[in-house]
């Protein structure tokens, strides 16, 4: 992915990512950005691990219908969200809590924090 986005150096956009990323790739996120002289902004959407099965488990079920593969053993998903709680966080990164918020007010809450930096 490095690559591509080295590639595809142009200014004026903005980079929207919505997977989760160790500090190995946010370093060179923040270094692309300095490098344009552009804003960078990190955001990680946090949850209760009760809330964020609940979640999947809402998900897993909308998607059974699809059939498009077999669901996620409960074992993996814990694994990963163990993983995601663990990791090492960037000292700048901006927690926004999504219990009781919408997809709505989520981006609602990244453009403020955005336009106050």
């Amino acid at each position: 992915m490095q690559r591509v986005i080295e590639k595809r150096e142009t200014s004026n956009h903005i980079l929207s990512l919505r997977q989760g990323f160790y500090l190995e790739h946010v370093r060179f996120f923040r270094e692309l950005a300095k490098k344009h002289k552009a804003s960078f902004f990190l955001f990680e959407l946090t949850a209760p691990q009760d809330v964020l099965l609940a979640r999947i488990k809402d998900r897993m079920a909308q998607k059974a219908n699809l059939a498009t593969r077999k669901p996620m053993a409960l074992s993996r998903i814990m694994r990963n969200i163990n993983i995601h709680v663990n990791k090492e966080k960037d000292s700048q990164m901006r927690l926004i809590d999504t219990i009781g918020s919408t997809p709505q007010k989520i981006a609602e809450k990244i453009l403020k924090e955005m336009k106050n930096r």
